[in-house]
């Protein structure tokens, strides 16, 4: 399989975040994702370019995600709030197996955040790109603005929390528990979001 137009983006992501555990993020080549998924490494890099742009799409499906559901709220509301709640509701639908990735994809993207300091902040930069942009648009406000730009690191911190509490609780090193019980990682958020924002609910 050559060309891009009968390339199933969703199994090769999920071959190289399998490949990118098992034998490591920085052991593991587009040659060997090519390899495992049957594609043409032509085709691959055309699609991925980096490593980086598999974990990075898995990201951007959970952020456009989460942005569609910020018009849920009222037009006052905090924006930190805005956020947790979008989020919340992003994290139910993929928990509940009707969003915007599949559950395994998202523990496996997470699991990776945790082990490898580098695409964390990759993640994370990704997040600053993204997140003023959507807050911006949807408050009309100017996307440097200050605030947004508050709320936004904030939020990064929070995630980055949730991350943390992940090695903490085992995930990395257990990834099926989460599997088993989803509410593991709604918990860790939950606590992630009430130390960083002190507030009593994510």
């Amino acid at each position: 399989m050559d060309s891009t137009a009968d390339f199933d983006r969703g199994t090769v992501t999920d071959t190289a975040l399998a490949l990118f555990l098992a034998r490591g993020f920085g052991s593991t080549t587009l040659d060997d994702i090519a390899e495992a998924s049957g594609v043409a490494v032509e085709t691959v890099s055309r699609v991925f370019p980096t490593r980086e742009s598999f974990v990075l799409d898995v990201v951007d499906d959970m952020l456009a995600a989460a942005v569609k559901h910020l018009p849920e709220g009222e037009q006052d509301e905090d924006l930190v709030d805005a956020l947790s709640r979008a989020h919340k509701e992003m994290l139910g639908g993929i928990i509940a197996g009707t969003g915007a990735v599949p559950l395994q994809r998202m523990q496996q993207m997470g699991l990776l955040a945790m082990a490898s300091p580098t695409l964390a902040a990759a993640i994370s930069e990704r997040r600053k790109q993204t997140l003023p942009l959507a807050l911006a648009e949807h408050y009309g406000m100017d996307p440097d603005d200050p605030l947004i730009l508050r709320t936004v690191r904030v939020w990064s911190a929070v995630v980055s929390g949730t991350y943390a509490a992940g090695i903490s609780d085992s995930a990395d090193t257990e990834p099926a528990r989460d599997l088993d019980d989803t509410r593991r990682m709604t918990r860790r958020l939950d606590h992630a979001f009430k130390h960083i924002t002190g507030r009593s609910e994510f």
